[in-house]
C-alpha cells in the first residue's frame, strides 16, 4: 500500500505544479483547507465531485488503472455529499495541515480513510 500512497502523492503533487491560486471565494480545486473548511455543504458536495473527477482523470491519463480501480473500490457506493462528510470529518482531524492544498488533503484523507476500513 505504500507504494500506492507513493504514487498518489506524487500524481497530486504534479497536479498541483501545474496550477495557480485562485481568490478563496470561488470553487476551485486549489484552494487550502481552510478555504474548504468555510464552503458551504452543497459547494463542498460540488467541489468534492469535482476533486474526484480530476483525480480519476490524472489516474487514467497515467495508465495506473491499479490506483483508479482502487479508488473506485475505496468510494463505491458513495455519493459525493458522503464523500464529503467523510473528507470534512478528516479534516477537522488534522486541523494542523489546513494550510496545505485542498487536493493534497483530499488525497491523504481518502487514502487514510479507506485504509482504515480495510
Amino acid at each position: 500500500m505504500t507504494r500506492l500512497k507513493t504514487r498518489f502523492a506524487g500524481l497530486g503533487l504534479a497536479a498541483l505544479a501545474v496550477a495557480g491560486q485562485a481568490p478563496a471565494d470561488t470553487i476551485f480545486s486549489y484552494n487550502n483547507g481552510h478555504d474548504y473548511v468555510a464552503m458551504t455543504d452543497s459547494q463542498r458536495d460540488i467541489y468534492v465531485q469535482g476533486l474526484m473527477d480530476q483525480w480519476s482523470l490524472l489516474l487514467a491519463i497515467y495508465d495506473d488503472y491499479e490506483s483508479l480501480i482502487w479508488l473506485e473500490d475505496c468510494t463505491q457506493g458513495l455519493h459525493s455529499n458522503q464523500v464529503a462528510e467523510r473528507f470534512t470529518d478528516w479534516l477537522g482531524a488534522h486541523t494542523e495541515d489546513l494550510d496545505l492544498t485542498a487536493p493534497e488533503l483530499f488525497i491523504a484523507a481518502i487514502v487514510e480513510t479507506c485504509e482504515e476500513r480495510s
